[in-house]
């Protein structure tokens, strides 16, 4: 049964989605790591979750992990203190900020909304936002319309960012090495890192998906207002469309920014929407106007495909010898059931250059402990986005940002994960409503017996 929507509902307030959208294009500048945007972003999050006065849900279970995942911690902080952080000054603190974040992560999905649908709106319209300012980043850049936004001014800036630690030497021998093979520098915009940027597309794309499954779902939004419907001109198409335009734009962008990542991120959203029993293509009635988009969308996903068709194939002909699959994923065939067990013992058993992963990185540092948050966490994306048709999208984009590089205990990632993880944790309300009807059912039926 479908809840009414409710109009007097206040949404959260539009100057936070703008904030928030803003916040994720600058995540990795700021003056130092906490002066910055993610911490603003971390805030801004945290602010429109308690708004939305949630409870917790599956609480003890989230203790009990973050319990061993604490002792195992502790455990590595006294043996390989490096294992935790390379750079770090102060121990302690690094140890209680893996911890909060680890906590933060791990509570994600286990809170219950008392106004799911605002939480719902906050994140389509910041996913949205996200996905249109970064589409409208890349055309300015690569058209070079302001000289300060180029792809070399971008890459050079990659020496102030906060997570980064590239230096002014190696940026200059790569761009000789591009120039003198003819080669274009990538596109990173102020990510410093092309899988870091795909990671953002992907988590937005999947939150507006999400957010849009559910809103529909239980009636909070009309998947077309009538209204929307009965209007022409091209405002009134663009609104009809609207999820599938944003789709086409955040699909193309992933695939223009050549990141490898991105061309398993696209293949995963296109099978995933495919497979989908409501949207699969012969059971489309295709309209003209709907026909056009579809037409217009595989033109420019195609040619996008095509120009960038050399990367990837060349990328797929040297996976053996790629640098960045070898530092994200050879560490799990280093380990062994002491590691996976008790978290890294030894600092011979580390990455030259640390670890690059952070599912591995969980691990190293808490063993089964990581292991048991990871489990928790998985299981808990998978129950809430079963009933949508999303689960494999969703742990897939979970996985892609842990993968991405080993700084997953941060603010920056934490904010990632929650434009997916909130809107599916609104899925818990729902379950509530359920159980508690059927709780009073029974309580009915048994005092009428």
């Amino acid at each position: 049964m479908n809840l009414p929507a409710n109009p007097k509902l206040k949404s959260a307030p539009a100057l936070l989605s703008w904030l928030l959208g803003a916040c994720i294009i600058f995540l990795q500048v700021g003056f130092t790591y906490y002066w910055s945007f993610q911490t603003l972003a971390v805030l801004l999050v945290l602010l429109v979750v308690l708004q939305s006065r949630p409870a917790f849900v599956n609480l003890g279970f989230v203790l009990l992990i973050m319990v061993v995942f604490t002792a195992f911690l502790g455990l590595t902080a006294f043996t390989v203190p490096i294992a935790i952080s390379e750079n770090s000054a102060n121990l302690f603190n690094t140890f209680v900020g893996v911890v909060g974040y680890a906590f933060m992560i791990a509570c994600l999905p286990n809170l219950a909304f008392r106004s799911p649908e605002v939480v719902l709106r906050f994140f389509r319209f910041v996913a949205t936002l996200t996905i249109l300012m970064i589409v409208a980043l890349i055309c300015i850049t690569d058209l070079e319309v302001f000289p300060f936004l180029t792809r070399e001014t971008l890459i050079l800036q990659n020496t102030t960012l906060i997570t980064n630690y590239t230096t002014l030497d190696v940026l200059d021998e790569d761009f000789k090495y591009l120039h003198d093979n003819g080669l274009q520098s990538t596109l990173v915009l102020f990510y410093g890192e092309q899988s870091f940027l795909a990671a953002v597309l992907f988590s937005s794309v999947v939150s507006r998906l999400v957010c849009d499954k559910l809103l529909v779902k239980k009636g909070w939004v009309e998947p077309v207002p009538q209204r929307v419907h009965k209007a022409s001109g091209l405002s009134a198409f663009v609104k009809r469309h609207a999820q599938a335009i944003v789709a086409v734009l955040g699909l193309g962008a992933m695939i223009y920014i050549k990141s490898f990542s991105s061309f398993f991120y696209v293949v995963i959203i296109c099978a995933s929407l495919m497979m989908s029993p409501r949207r699969r293509i012969a059971a489309v009635r295709l309209k003209p106007g709907t026909l056009l988009l579809a037409l217009l969308g595989l033109v420019l996903l195609g040619s996008i495909a095509v120009s960038a068709s050399e990367y990837y194939t060349h990328r797929f002909t040297t996976v053996s010898d790629s640098v960045s699959f070898d530092q994200r994923f050879a560490s799990a065939l280093d380990f062994g059931l002491q590691e996976y067990i008790l978290g890294i013992g030894d600092v011979a058993k580390m990455p030259k250059v640390g670890f690059q992963n952070g599912i591995l990185y969980i691990v190293a540092i808490s063993g089964v402990g990581g292991l048991g948050l990871m489990a928790l966490l998985f299981y808990r994306i998978h129950v809430l986005a079963r009933p949508l048709g999303l689960s494999i999208v969703a742990m897939a984009c979970v996985f892609g940002t842990f993968s991405q590089n080993g700084g997953i205990l941060s603010p920056n990632k934490v904010v990632i994960l929650s434009l997916v993880l909130l809107p599916l944790a609104c899925g818990n309300h729902i379950r509530r409503r359920r159980r508690e009807s059927r709780e009073a059912q029974l309580a009915l039926a048994g005092s009428g017996v």
